[in-house]
């Protein structure tokens, strides 16, 4: 254990030879090593007879979707999700998303590894409120995502951690597979083709695990949930377009900011008509901006073209990921060129009726 954190440690070092942003790099540095430093083996936590039995049953199912995941959806058989760690907050970091204000498209930061993403992350929250401000007073668009989970792609054997234990079967599933998803493929620069890439793998997954348990308790609570997140994401995505057509349009300052928000106006209306004054979206959409809707496209923009390459191949998962790391080894034009093309014509599996 010792070995491994002066590695990691000795990777800091090269890191901030490299980079003159120290102080991120080092914030960075100790949030990943106390991460690591808080496992403990899910298994050994269940031989415990003194453990909490609420937390005995949410780790036990942890382990059975950790178990699917490798078994029934070929992702990685390692020891990432097989251990639990209690990080006493309530996110494990906070991603910063920003924008211009007549742009749909993110700001975007290059690191060592992974290269460029469209977001910076802070294991404080504070210091993500920080940078948010600075862009802010530079004139940008902003957004402070609290993210419950990460993967570390495979270098490390990541935790579950608290932030997570709680949720809803579905949810706490649909996590595990997304995370394992970035394992399977990662290409440097496009966080709209890895984000939109593992959330393909996440609903599949989710699909198979539902019907595995053929529980009609949990087929509905997943019914649920994806109507709204598919009509969410769909109605975010549309305005996208709508603004993004706006903001290129050459008009003048004044008329972009009146149609802009006009275009929010609507979003919100919408919103509004379908689930009330206080529906699941409510805080999302009280400080809507580009920052925020450029998040959901990282998210959901490609997931069309991901679903229709793997509706391609049969639904064989790994068939699936194959063509997805060539389609990744290819420049980033004819990525996109080939995901768009594929994305008009595929359609979202159908729901089962509760």
């Amino acid at each position: 254990m010792k070995r491994r954190y002066w590695a990691i440690a000795g990777l800091g070092v090269l890191v901030l030879a490299a980079c003159a942003e120290i102080g991120y790099y080092g914030q960075a540095l100790r949030g990943q090593v106390d991460l690591l430093s808080r496992r403990q083996d899910i298994q050994t936590l269940l031989e415990q007879p003194d453990i909490d039995g609420q937390l005995r049953g949410r780790l036990t199912l942890a382990l059975e979707i950790r178990d699917f995941a490798s078994q029934s959806l070929a992702l990685p058989e390692n020891g990432s999700y097989r251990s639990y760690a209690d990080l006493q907050r309530s996110a494990v970091v906070w991603n910063v998303f920003a924008a211009q204000p007549y742009s749909v498209q993110l700001k975007t930061w290059c690191y060592p590894v992974i290269g460029c993403a469209a977001y910076r992350g802070y294991f404080h929250r504070e210091d993500a409120q920080a940078l948010a401000e600075e862009l802010r007073h530079a004139g940008l668009e902003t957004y402070v995502a609290p993210i419950p989970a990460y993967s570390t792609l495979g270098w490390f054997d990541d935790p579950l951690p608290n932030t997570v234990i709680a949720w809803p079967e579905h949810r706490l599933a649909a996590l595990i597979f997304h995370e394992l998803a970035h394992q399977v493929v990662y290409i440097s620069d496009d966080t709209e083709f890895n984000e939109s890439f593992a959330r393909t793998v996440e609903e599949e997954g989710l699909r198979r695990w539902v019907a595995a348990n053929g529980r009609d308790e949990l087929a509905c609570r997943y019914r649920r949930d994806r109507e709204n997140a598919r009509y969410f994401s769909q109605q975010v995505l549309e305005v996208r377009e709508r603004l993004k057509v706006l903001y290129e349009s050459g008009a003048d300052v004044t008329l972009m900011a009146e149609k802009k928000s006009l275009l929010l106006a609507e979003l919100r209306e919408r919103f509004r008509q379908r689930w009330g004054e206080d529906g699941p979206y409510k805080r999302w959409l009280a400080e809507v901006n580009n920052a925020r809707i450029g998040a959901v496209a990282a998210y959901e923009a490609l997931v069309p073209a991901f679903r229709g390459l793997l509706q391609g191949v049969g639904g064989d998962l790994p068939a699936f990921y194959r063509e997805v790391e060539r389609l990744g080894e290819r420049p980033a034009a004819d990525r996109e060129k080939t995901l768009s093309k594929i994305g008009g014509h595929s359609s979202a599996p159908p729901l089962n009726p509760c």
